[in-house]
């Protein structure tokens, strides 16, 4: 099973993103644009696990981190990209309110899962909301002059995230369908 872990965001927040990519995409450069339904905030990729072996232990564990953990407003703003733009190939909002916190859980799923024997990440999280990702350097100078038109600094909104998922990914040629195979409650108590 090819998972991650993640926080949903608001329909608010991605009917507004959505306006924005509608308004990105108008610029044509060759980049593959996350559909609004799958917008997301991961906190770690885990590529393939193996489920049989793996999906009791992490809902486990999740869960009991997630039990610690409070929820936390969360405020989606501003539009960036990796590496940097002069070859921005993933286009993203960035977090302002509710950021570090969320960072902190990030690393929190890092160390969790690492525990359980999955490889840990490669760099500190920061968690995002991917927009698009590059298929190819075309028109990524349109793209930055349409990023500098709309405004690098908007706000998509606020809400509170309540719950992690574990969330499955299938892909697909028209796209990866993601799946949702567990919630975690932030702040739940933990029944045994």
């Amino acid at each position: 099973m090819r998972a991650f872990i993640a926080v949903a965001v608001s329909d608010a927040v991605s009917r507004r993103v959505a306006q924005w990519t509608a308004a990105l995409r108008a610029a044509g450069a060759d980049y593959r644009w996350v559909d609004p339904g799958n917008y997301h905030l991961t906190l770690k990729f885990l590529g393939d696990i193996d489920a049989a072996r793996m999906l009791a232990p992490l809902e486990t564990a999740l869960g009991e981190l997630a039990a610690g953990v409070q929820p936390v407003t969360i405020t989606c703003r501003g539009i960036g990209c990796f590496p940097g733009w002069s070859n921005p190939r993933v286009l993203w909002v960035g977090l302002g309110e509710g950021g570090p916190a969320l960072t902190a859980l990030a690393r929190a799923v890092d160390r969790t899962t690492t525990c359980l024997g999955l490889a840990p990440s490669s760099s500190d999280p920061t968690p995002h909301l991917t927009l698009a990702r590059q298929r190819s350097p075309s028109g990524a100078s349109t793209l930055r002059e349409a990023v500098r038109r709309l405004g690098e600094d908007l706000v998509a909104g606020s809400f509170t995230a309540e719950e992690m998922l574990l969330m499955e990914s299938r892909l697909s040629p028209a796209g990866p369908t993601y799946l949702v195979r567990a919630r975690f409650p932030l702040g739940a108590q933990v029944l045994r």
